[in-house]
């Protein structure tokens, strides 16, 4: 009878465990704007984007890399496209992904978006400069902020990706 009791209590305790991993798990992969994500981070406050993006047009055509910065009323625009939009961080942990790659093909891109900011509280302090990143890397999203780096999603994410890819190139073509 002890026996079965102890099998009981031990079940209960292993449950119990699950949907506490379950529930934190849920709780970490929530949808978040940039500035629940990143305490500290006003959008509104950011004095300065530094873009940089690959295409690949056609099969000749090697990698093609620039870089643009945006400041002043160029953001405005730019921020529209982060205000309000929630990712989610992915629960899945992984210490290190290693060298990824990626096969090219017609129309594919990727870009970096790097903000820049003033006066951040991050852990030990303030700081200052391109403090919040987002990464593209063929509709694979990351965020990086005072040290800490999460894979994330967001809703319409082929479209929304694509979209950003379109708004910086018009504003670096100057539309």
């Amino acid at each position: 009878r002890n026996g079965d009791l102890m099998k009981k209590y031990v079940g209960i305790g292993l449950a119990v465990l699950v949907l506490a991993v379950l529930a934190a798990g849920l709780w970490y992969s929530r949808p978040l704007t940039i500035e629940e994500l990143c305490p500290g981070i006003h959008l509104d406050a950011c004095t300065e984007v530094r873009f940089d993006y690959s295409t690949f047009e056609t099969q000749e055509m090697a990698d093609c890399t620039q870089s643009l910065r945006l400041e002043g009323e160029d953001l405005p625009p730019l921020l529209e496209l982060l205000r309000g939009r929630k990712f989610r961080r992915s629960p899945i942990f992984w210490p290190t992904e290693g060298g990824k790659t990626h096969l090219w093909r017609e129309g594919d891109f990727r870009w970096y978006l790097s903000l820049a900011f003033e006066d951040v509280p991050v852990k030990g302090g303030t700081g200052s400069g391109f403090m919040l990143r987002l990464d593209n890397f063929f509709g694979e999203l990351k965020m990086s902020f005072d040290g800490d780096t999460w894979r994330v999603t967001t809703a319409d994410q082929e479209q929304w990706v694509a979209d950003m890819m379109e708004r910086l190139l018009g504003e670096s073509a100057g539309t």
